[in-house]
């Protein structure tokens, strides 16, 4: 890990997103705890971006840890900014991201608050994909009885952030929303970030491309078989026409470092109702996938 590169366009652009951050937190009126993981992270974006020179011995921890601060701030930014500039109300978001870890594939627990940034980071992530794409999603008003965390086009959407990938807790989450659908007669979409949940985080450093490539195929084995089962079971649910993919990984290659957000989406369309939100569906679908799969072609073999 000793020839990391970062181009000079990047540190210019992290000091920006770095002010960004800040300017969104004191605009909240809102006082981050300096011990927070994402402070901490900030104010060392903040310094690679102003060229300080880290005072902390340059061995492979520390390196990671740079690495992650800087994608991590600058990726959480660009939500955040997106956000902003589409008119919503971030600040419960920035409250409760004061508080969790940064480093994403790497499971969390709420005894410990550490998975409340990433997904309080996850709602703003989906809100601001929709943002991109011509879209204006709305943050539900009622946090405490939520039928869901935003609206789009008329549909609800769930996000949820997991941390196993053992599906009792996630398909308790998806009958929950399915049922509260159903008693408001809405229809809606459920967005999940899998990357806790099946521990991307585990290595972040690869020799070369070979090297990442066959830790990705095991990885992709299991989530395509846990992905299949969970398309069956949210099938089930009558009034969810949509289940989003995202996941989300560090990664450092040859030397070479990057921040990847991948999305993917299975359309329900054996519904009844389907056909009549079909438009409104695809639209929210194709802002995570051009080409989004269709439950009607999957094959169950096995299921």
């Amino acid at each position: 890990m000793s020839s990391l590169t970062l181009h000079e366009e990047f540190w210019n652009e992290l000091g920006r997103r770095a002010d960004a951050i800040r300017g969104a937190y004191q605009q909240a009126h809102i006082q981050l705890n300096g011990n927070s993981p994402v402070a901490k992270a900030l104010a060392e974006a903040k310094e690679l971006a102003d060229g300080v020179k880290s005072k902390e011995p340059a061995n492979n921890q520390t390196i990671l840890r740079t690495v992650e601060a800087a994608h991590v701030i600058y990726a959480i930014a660009e939500s955040i900014v997106t956000c902003q500039s589409g008119g919503l109300d971030i600040t419960r978001h920035l409250k409760q991201m004061g508080t969790g870890t940064i480093n994403f594939g790497i499971p969390g627990t709420a005894e410990n608050k550490d998975i409340y940034l990433k997904d309080f980071e996850y709602e703003l992530f989906i809100a601001s994909i929709l943002l991109k794409n011509g879209l204006q999603p709305s943050f539900l008003d009622d946090p405490s009885d939520p039928i869901g965390e935003m609206e789009v086009n008329g549909l609800i959407i769930e996000c949820k952030h997991p941390n196993s990938d053992s599906g009792r807790q996630l398909m308790k989450n998806i009958t929950k929303f399915g049922g509260k659908l159903r008693e408001k007669d809405r229809f809606g979409i459920f967005a999940v970030g899998i990357e806790d949940a099946y521990r991307l985080g585990d290595i972040e450093v690869f020799a070369d491309k070979q090297a990442y490539s066959d830790w990705l195929e095991l990885k992709r084995d299991a989530m395509e078989t846990s992905g299949r089962k969970l398309a069956v079971q949210v099938s089930c649910q009558e009034r969810i026409l949509a289940l989003i993919h995202t996941q989300t990984k560090l990664l450092i290659i040859e030397g070479q470092t990057g921040f990847s957000r991948l999305g993917n989406v299975m359309l329900f369309d054996n519904r009844k109702n389907f056909a009549s939100h079909e438009a409104d569906v695809k639209s929210v679908a194709r802002a995570f996938n051009p080409s989004p799969s269709r439950f009607s072609t999957l094959s169950l073999r096995g299921e």
